[in-house]
């Protein structure tokens, strides 16, 4: 489907023992830039989208939302900001630090 514009992610680190306190004293956010993409290439390969719904989201509709000049497109004159993925390779996300929460589905 088409529902959001856009797909963004939060780089929030905040310590476990922060984390695990009870709603409103804990800290909202989490590492999640270097998971985006991962978890979204994932739901491409699964079809729950398809590769250019995910482009739109990540790459152009913000720029287009935000104004941002010469990004987001693969055109001359734009800046060349490019990813190169295996879409066959898997990965498992995994919480390596002692006292931080870096995958949501961890406690």
């Amino acid at each position: 489907n088409n529902l959001n514009d856009t797909i963004g992610s939060d780089h929030a680190p905040h310590l476990k023992e922060n984390k695990e306190k009870k709603y409103p004293n804990s800290p909202s956010g989490m590492p999640g830039v270097q998971t985006l993409l991962p978890v979204m290439l994932n739901h491409v390969n699964d079809r729950k989208l398809s590769l250019e719904q995910l482009m739109n989201s990540i790459c152009e509709n913000p720029v287009k939302i935000f104004g941002i000049k010469d990004k987001g497109f693969i055109k001359e004159g734009f800046d060349a900001d490019f990813t190169i993925v295996d879409m066959n390779k898997k990965i498992i996300i995994k919480n390596e630090a002692k006292n931080v929460i870096l995958n949501p589905t961890e406690r």
